[in-house]
Order: C-alpha cells, then sequence, then structure tokens
C-alpha cells in the first residue's frame, strides 16, 4: 500500500495498483494516457475531486463502465477518498487482491455486483472469494482468445465444461452460428472451438460448485473484463457441462 498515490480521479486505486511501481499516480501526473484520459482533463477543469462529483457519473468513458469504478467511486462520494484507502488497506492485510499477478484485474472484479463489492469495501473478506484463484488463470485465457481474430459468422458463445477426473477440470470457447435460449441444443451449431486453446485447471470440488464458480467468473468478467463489451455484442452468453444444462448468463436485450 502506497497511501501518498492516493485515489484517482476516476476511482481507480493508484495506492494498491500494480501495473507501474514506479508510477507516482494519477493525482501526480502520473499516467501515461493523462492528454486523452477524459476523466483526469474533465475533473481539473471542473475543479472536481473526481468524477462522483460530476452530476453525469458515470459518463460514458469507458473506464467508468466497471462496475469496480463505479462503486470505488461511489464509495469516495459517500465516505470520503481517505476511508476509501483506510477500506482498501485493511483488506489488503487482509489478503484480498487487487490486481493478481500480470493482471489488471484481481478480487474485487471477481465479484459482478455493486452490493458484493460495497460489502467487501466495508466488512472486509468473509468468506473464501469465489472464483478468485479460477480467475487468475481464466482471465489471460479468455484474453487471449478475444483479442485474437474470431469468425464473423459467431452470434453467440457457449463456456464448455468438463470432468477430466481426479479434481481435474476443462473449459473450452466456443462459438456457435445460431442462439435461441429455448433450444437446450443451441450450442452445438459449433462455428468455433478454442480447441488448441483449451484451460485447464485443478480444483478439489463437485461439479456443481464448479459450474457456480465459472458462473460467478464469466459474471464478473462481463462486469470488468477487458473484452465485456466485445462479448456482449453476441445474442447470447451461456455455461455448462458438455452433458448438462447450459446456464444461460447473458442475452441481447430485447428491442
Amino acid at each position: 500500500m502506497e497511501r501518498e498515490k492516493g485515489i484517482a480521479y476516476c476511482g481507480l486505486a493508484c495506492c494498491v495498483c500494480s501495473e507501474n511501481v514506479l508510477c507516482p499516480g494519477c493525482r501526480s501526473g502520473g499516467c501515461p494516457g493523462r492528454e486523452t484520459c477524459k476523466p483526469f482533463n474533465c475533473c481539473i477543469k471542473n475543479r472536481w475531486e473526481g468524477c462522483w462529483e460530476c452530476p453525469q457519473f458515470p459518463c460514458g468513458a469507458a473506464i467508468l463502465q466497471k462496475t469496480r469504478i463505479q462503486v470505488f467511486a461511489d464509495f469516495a462520494k459517500e465516505y470520503g477518498m481517505d476511508s476509501l484507502i483506510d477500506a482498501l488497506e485493511k483488506n489488503q492485510y487482509r489478503g484480498v487482491v487487487y490486481h493478481y499477478p500480470n493482471l489488471l484485474m484481481g478480487d474485487y472484479d471477481s465479484l459482478s455486483s455493486k452490493q458484493e463489492i460495497l460489502h467487501l469495501l466495508l466488512n472486509g473478506p468473509q468468506d473464501r472469494i469465489k472464483g478468485g484463484i479460477f480467475m487468475q488463470s481464466f482471465i489471460p485465457w479468455l484474453d487471449r482468445i478475444m483479442a485474437g481474430p474470431l469468425p464473423e459468422e459467431i452470434i453467440a458463445v457457449n463456456f464448455n465444461l468438463y470432468d477430466d477426473g481426479d479434481s481435474c477440470w476443462s473449459m473450452e470457447f466456443i462459438g456457435t452460428g445460431s442462439f435461441d435460449a429455448d433450444d437446450p441444443d443451441w450450442a452445438c451449431d459449433e462455428v468455433f472451438i478454442s480447441r488448441d486453446s483449451t484451460l485447464h485447471w485443478v480444483q478439489n470440488t463437485g461439479w456443481q460448485q464448479v459450474l457456480e464458480d465459472t458462473v460467478h467468473t464469466i459474471r464478473a468478467y462481463l462486469a470488468n473484463g477487458t473484452y465485456a463489451g466485445r462479448l456482449k455484442a453476441y445474442q447470447g452468453i451461456g455455461a455448462g457441462f458438455v452433458d448438462g444444462d447450459i446456464v444461460i448468463l447473458y442475452e441481447t436485450p430485447k428491442e
């Protein structure tokens, strides 16, 4: 914890950020993208302490679409930046991780709702953080897939789960050419499979817990992930074991 780095104008926690240890923090002009950063320049222009003082918060700035950032900003508005730093510091001592190694997401991002993130800030971890360790493998795996070229024929996405035995599990990313939430076989219309990039992990729980953690992690990614917008451009997103039912995690809002 480097308290002197404080909280960025947008709500990012520079005080616990591990992206660049040499960065002095947003408010000290350390961010290399400050010249084009809408929150930074808007707050400087309007002499706001942070984006949370803007009547249009959250605006269309990409960083402000992340659930974690919105909660941190709301917290700073309600309790003050010092209290936010205090809460982050207490949780850091309790083992809550702001950034997983070599990633810009952490335990706060593994929670998909504002209520869960606020509860973690106010009360600390009451139990294991769902999907936390699994998420450290899932995020870079999915980022690599989403960063690459994907067939234009993809209409929807499903995350296929496999029980490989001996507490070993695996997952494939499936792109489908059709989507119908009422049709249990929509994920069989495969036009893309990440078979050359299958995610493998060990988890000493039953399949129900694996499915629960997977659903929770994907929902958290849809709230905070780098390619959440690209994923939500598809008509539907699901997850489930290949021999079981599909859990629908997202559908394009019907007009």
